[in-house]
């Protein structure tokens, strides 16, 4: 029981749900008092349910950082997180490929959310496979922009990349490869040519 409006203001409740208001004998959490927490830009907790800030609105959550990198932009339960499309907007999306709401999170579930990701247009791993987005054959290498631009668009199971086993990726196996990359129509870098370096790929598209 409490007795005055310093004593909830001091209170843990009141550091933890924001209930800092006396209501009658109760410490509570009031709107206004909500919306000036902390918690509300950062967690959406702007609003009051069962007597402490809650995400009330789908309004309090879409302006928070947890909507923009993590798609939490709908209030479910007195919290942010994702609901429908949200995560497709998401920088966990366009990033990572987790574009599908799974288990209250965005998450990866297919090959078509890992396509929407930068690591498949940078890094060609596009197919979803055990769990994660990989490269596993041509097609994904070819869905890459080092394919669109450079010619790197052979699949190849392991580029000498890692210390730690084999590591597929891309490469340029072929002068086709460089035939149809932008470096060569835009530059004339049409034949493949071997550098020496297989840690690097192996081989560019040169004149």
């Amino acid at each position: 029981m409490a007795t005055s409006r310093d004593e909830c203001s001091r209170s843990e409740a009141c550091a933890a749900h924001g209930r800092c208001e006396l209501v009658g004998a109760s410490c509570t959490a009031t709107e206004s008092g909500c919306a000036a927490r902390p918690a509300c830009k950062n967690q959406g907790a702007c609003g009051v349910k069962d007597g402490v800030c809650a995400a009330t609105d789908d309004a309090h959550c879409q302006s928070t950082e947890g909507c923009a990198d993590e798609g939490r932009c709908s209030a479910v339960a007195g919290e942010c997180r994702p609901r429908g499309d949200d995560c497709k907007a998401s920088e966990a999306c366009v990033k990572y490929g987790r574009c599908t709401v799974k288990d209250g999170h965005c998450a990866t579930t297919s090959s078509a959310d890992c396509e929407q990701g930068e690591n498949c247009k940078l890094s060609a791993l596009c197919t979803f496979r055990d769990g994660r987005c990989q490269v596993v054959g041509s097609d994904d290498c070819k869905k890459s922009e080092p394919c669109q631009r450079q010619g790197v668009c052979s699949f190849v199971a392991d580029t000498y990349k890692s210390g730690h086993g084999k590591s597929p990726g891309c490469t340029i196996a072929t002068h086709d490869d460089c035939r149809q990359s932008l470096a060569c129509k835009e530059r004339g870098y049409c034949w493949r040519k071997p550098t020496g370096d297989r840690k690097a790929g192996g081989f560019v598209c040169s004149k």
